[in-house]
Order: structure tokens, then C-alpha cells, then sequence
């Protein structure tokens, strides 16, 4: 585009009579070129400010392993199938992104369902893959993945969040015997109802433990 405005200023420059005053030439040729460099500037200005937006926003399990009120247990079996969990919210909000700790490496489908109560079936409102390094399965340390654009959730539905994948010896977190809904410590808006799992759709439930999937959530 810069290509462009500059031959524009240079066509403006031959077109110019070759008997034409030199200082009005000069004057004229400084004009196109000053509107030409307006024209560049405005539009890479244009373009910086079509960037990205970094949405962030609190992540409930991670924030739940920190507070250490729970505690992490180890399955030393395999499974392939969906591990997670299902929350519901006080207040409309966002989730941004997904999360994974995992003992294994390799790449994961992480999932989010809005629940249908009713018929005990789920509908897809967001997914996004997430590869796990050797360097990403250490300590239960979470990894994040963020969404290409935020997806709206509703206060008082029920949502199940789930790694899709291969899984030998992992993890799960106990929950405390009666106390779920358990609000997220870092975000009072935020309830744990149940862990999940199922070969696709988890409609499978416990109520003793959830599995380490996570989102990353935005309320207003």
C-alpha cells in the first residue's frame, strides 16, 4: 500500500508541465508528498489497533489445588475417554480459555458442554486442543490455552469442562465428603457440582472427586 501512495506522488510529479514555475513545481511536490505520508501513517495506525485483545481471567481448579484444601490422588490405570468436571455460576460471565495437569504428554481435546438437565445430554459451545510437553507434566502444574474469542456463559446452568484423551496414571482431586457445590476460593461466583467422565459426552458422575480440566473465566 506504502508502493502505491508513493507512485501516486511521483505520477502527480510527471504530470507536471515542464514549463511550470520551479517553486510552485517544488511547493506542489512537497504538498503530495506530506498528504502521502498522512495517507501511510493513518493506515498503519489502523492496523495497530486491529491487534489482539489478551483476555485473562481467574482459573477455579488451579486456584482450588493452590489453596490446598483438597487433596490429589493417582489412578495407576489407563483410560481413554473425557475426565473433568461440572460447574455452575452465580453471575453471566466468560470463559476464555482451557486447562490441563497432566502426568502424560501429548496433545489433549479440551472440551466445554452446556448441560441439558432435562434429557442428560450436553451441547458443544467451545473446544480448543492442548499439547502437553514433558516440561508441562511436572509437580501438577497447569497448562492454559486461550480461546480465539470468549464464549458466553449463563448464571444458574449447569457446564462440564473435559480433557478428551489417553490418559495412564492419573490424577484426580478429592473433594471434601458433603461439601459440594464447592465455591471456587478464588471466586465466589463459581461452583464445583460434580466430577465427570464418559467416553465422548461425560455423562458419567462422581461426587467425591473431579478431574484436573480447567477454564479460564471472566465474570464482569
Amino acid at each position: 500500500m506504502r508502493e502505491e501512495k508513493l507512485s501516486v506522488a511521483l505520477q502527480y510529479d510527471d504530470c507536471l508541465p515542464a514549463s511550470s514555475d520551479r517553486e510552485m513545481r517544488n511547493k506542489f511536490i512537497v504538498s503530495v508528498w506530506i498528504v502521502c505520508l498522512l495517507m501511510f501513517l493513518a493506515d498503519s495506525c489502523s492496523k495497530e489497533s486491529a491487534a489482539p485483545t489478551v483476555i485473562t481471567g481467574e482459573t477455579p481448579c488451579s486456584s482450588l489445588v493452590a489453596s490446598k484444601s483438597v487433596t490429589i490422588g493417582k489412578y495407576s490405570t489407563s483410560y481413554s475417554g473425557s475426565l473433568g468436571y461440572e460447574f455452575k455460576t452465580t453471575a453471566d460471565g466468560h470463559v476464555t480459555g482451557f486447562g490441563l495437569a497432566s502426568p502424560v504428554t501429548g496433545t489433549f481435546g479440551l472440551v466445554l458442554y452446556k448441560v441439558d438437565s432435562v434429557s442428560k445430554t450436553g451441547t458443544v459451545v467451545a473446544s480448543q486442543s492442548l499439547t502437553l510437553a514433558v516440561g508441562d507434566t511436572a509437580a501438577f502444574k497447569f497448562k492454559y490455552v486461550s480461546l480465539s474469542s470468549k464464549v458466553a456463559i449463563l448464571k444458574g446452568v449447569y457446564y462440564r469442562v473435559v480433557a478428551n484423551g489417553a490418559f495412564s496414571n492419573y490424577d484426580y482431586i478429592t473433594i471434601p465428603f458433603g461439601t459440594l457445590p464447592l465455591t471456587s476460593p478464588s471466586e465466589p461466583k463459581f461452583k464445583f457440582t460434580k466430577g465427570v467422565y464418559g467416553l465422548t459426552y461425560p455423562d458419567g458422575e462422581f461426587t467425591g472427586f473431579i478431574f484436573p480440566a480447567d477454564v479460564v473465566i471472566q465474570f464482569p
